[in-house]
């Protein structure tokens, strides 16, 4: 994986629910004789908890497939019966982990029986085929760039007065877990989604070439205004090596997408990049202080020669550069520990992004799948059950276990279960300050649309040919439009 491609599974499904430059519906009507109408039809009756297997058939066999769907009997409103799990993952290891959640669910609700389902290469296309058809897995991943498009179509339930009739459980995610997260999943009075993973961004460092060049390492607290972005750039052209006028070591590598990562850092410069960041109605891309954001990543190559210019020839990908100890920090997501933790000799932490010269904190993303529950579930009680413990201690701790996922519970984080599956770091504590310094990527339905856009013309920033106020300037009323004519 190079610093050009998304990192987790979550990321790359979240990719492909919305194809370059399609809308919503758009998408929908590249199924199988589905038309626009047909869709809506389908949806409507699918909400109705209507069986719409006219429109498009189903998977009902209740078997585990690889991109099949099957519905669930409850059994009158009683917590029991079956219910399916539809689930997104890039590895064993993820589905494994997964499993072990259903497992010790099923240990403590024995009347209930969930069957797993893996998202294939589509998502999109198997979760509308499954809506429209009736059809739907009674629990479903929800992808925080995507999710929106069939929540707000009546796809998904509306969890909301069933937290608020749980005190135990609301208390939980108001003391323990992140409004930020818990946001990422609602649109007003209604939440979609209960969080169920986060895998922001952060910064990895190596120890060994921090000490070795006597320099300080990179601030684990988020709010340190003094780990800033002058202290960034002062110590990446320290870290920077060259010979015989070539790089040989790189104060700065990007292992994650590069407009993601300058759009983080201009977060963390004080503005959202959207507004309002759920459902937006305007880009902030054109801020002077976004702007400053994206210059300053383009400027990292361009002008202080610390990190090399995205889709350079000849330069290894950033995590294998990072690994081969020939960077000396690394921008990229929780899922790259692993890869991380298994490198000889690479003695590693992690760290918070440096602050803005306007802002008050670094930020990470929010990047988080949730767990939902279909909007047509036939057995939504039990489905309910899945989804609490899932998201809950019980759950959490399994996937902190994994060394996997960063838990969304910030006792959990800090637990011996997580620590000690992260042994290789000493800085745990910036996956759970990450929890309330995140800040939103833009979550919508004409985003389909808004990032390719973005995507093709933002090379000309990282290659120095134009400035970012100028990009801002060309780019930010089409991203409006947008907005207004799909959002």
């Amino acid at each position: 994986m190079n610093g050009n491609q998304a990192g987790p599974g979550y990321r790359q499904w979240s990719r492909r629910f919305l194809h370059p430059g399609d809308s919503f519906f758009e998408a929908s009507s590249r199924l199988p004789g589905m038309s626009r109408r047909s869709f809506l039809a389908g949806m409507a009756a699918a909400s109705a908890g209507i069986g719409a297997s006219t429109l498009l058939g189903g998977c009902a066999d209740g078997s585990q497939s690889n991109g099949g769907m099957a519905g669930s009997g409850g059994e009158g409103g009683e917590i029991g019966g079956d219910i399916t799990f539809y689930f997104g993952a890039s590895s064993t290891g993820e589905t494994n982990s997964r499993e072990a959640v259903v497992a010790a669910f099923e240990d403590k609700y024995p009347d209930i029986k969930v069957t797993t389902q893996i998202a294939g290469a589509d998502p999109l296309q198997e979760l509308l085929t499954a809506i429209a058809g009736g059809t739907p897995p009674d629990v479903m991943m929800a992808w925080e760039l995507s999710y929106l498009g069939i929540a707000s179509r009546g796809g998904m339930l509306d969890l909301s007065s069933r937290i608020a009739a749980d005190a135990a459980l609301s208390e939980q995610l108001n003391t323990d877990g992140s409004p930020v997260l818990m946001g990422t999943f609602s649109g007003g009075d209604q939440q979609w989604a209960l969080p169920e993973q986060f895998a922001g961004i952060f910064l990895y460092y190596n120890r060994r070439l921090f000490e070795e060049a006597g320099i300080t390492p990179p601030s684990a607290d988020w709010t340190d205004v003094n780990w800033n972005w002058d202290a960034f750039i002062e110590a990446a052209q320290q870290l920077t090596k060259t010979s015989d006028g070539k790089i040989t070591q790189y104060g700065f590598v990007d292992a994650w997408v590069p407009y993601l990562s300058a759009s983080v850092l201009a977060m963390g410069n004080g503005v959202d990049w959207f507004s309002p960041p759920i459902s937006p109605t305007e880009s902030n891309m054109d801020d002077p202080s976004f702007i400053a954001g994206w210059q300053f990543y383009a400027d990292l190559a361009n002008k202080y020669k610390v990190a090399p210019k995205p889709q350079d020839e000849g330069v290894a990908p950033a995590a294998d550069l990072f690994v081969a100890g020939q960077a000396a920090m690394c921008l990229s997501g929780h899922w790259m520990y692993g890869t991380f933790a298994e490198a000889e000799d690479l003695d590693f932490d992690v760290a918070a992004l440096p602050v803005g010269p306007n802002g008050k904190a670094g930020k990470s993303d929010i990047g988080a799948t949730g767990l939902a529950i279909a909007a047509a579930s036939k057995n939504p009680d039990a489905a309910w059950e899945f989804v609490k413990f899932s998201c809950g201690p019980e759950g959490q701790e399994i996937i902190a276990k994994s060394g996997l996922f960063v838990p969304i519970l910030k006792s959990v984080i800090e637990s011996e279960a997580f620590v000690s599956a992260h042994e290789q770091i000493e800085n745990t504590s910036v996956f759970s300050g990450a929890l309330d310094n995140a800040a939103y990527l833009p979550i919508s339905p004409a985003w389909g649309k808004i990032e390719p856009l973005i995507v093709a013309n933002a090379s000309e920033v990282w290659q120095g040919r134009e400035t970012a106020a100028d990009f801002a300037a060309r780019i930010n009323p089409q991203i409006d439009e947008l907005l207004e004519t799909e959002g």
